[in-house]
């Protein structure tokens, strides 16, 4: 097989930085694990537990102002009928006007 020379650096490149990543993430979860073993597991936990805490506080704080920001923008729209027909002339002619004409009927309520 014949290597191209770039494809060679290419993959060298790569391997070191993921060499790199590798060792970097190695130390820093070895750090962590020697702090949390000197606080001992009720330090370790009270900590994870307030910023999970934290986490919740905020999220539950920005779905309550998307939901102002959404309740803002609804508006109730009241449309009325296209005429209003009192009853002396419904009893005229009741088959000329539609039931949706008729004085007893309610207005149309759109939410937009």
């Amino acid at each position: 097989m014949f290597w191209k020379v770039g494809d060679v650096m290419s993959r060298l490149l790569w391997v070191g930085i993921g060499a790199a990543g590798g060792i970097y993430t190695y130390r820093r979860g070895q750090r962590a694990w020697d702090r949390a073993k000197e606080r001992g597991w009720s330090g370790t936990a009270s900590i994870l537990m307030a910023a999970t805490a934290s986490a919740l506080q905020t999220a539950r704080l920005q779905l309550i102002e998307q939901d102002a920001i959404r309740d803002s923008q609804r508006q109730l729209t009241v449309t009325p009928t296209e005429t209003t027909v009192n009853r002396a002339e419904a009893r005229r002619s009741p088959e000329t006007i539609p039931a949706s004409r008729s004085s007893q009927s309610l207005p149309t309520v759109t939410l937009g």
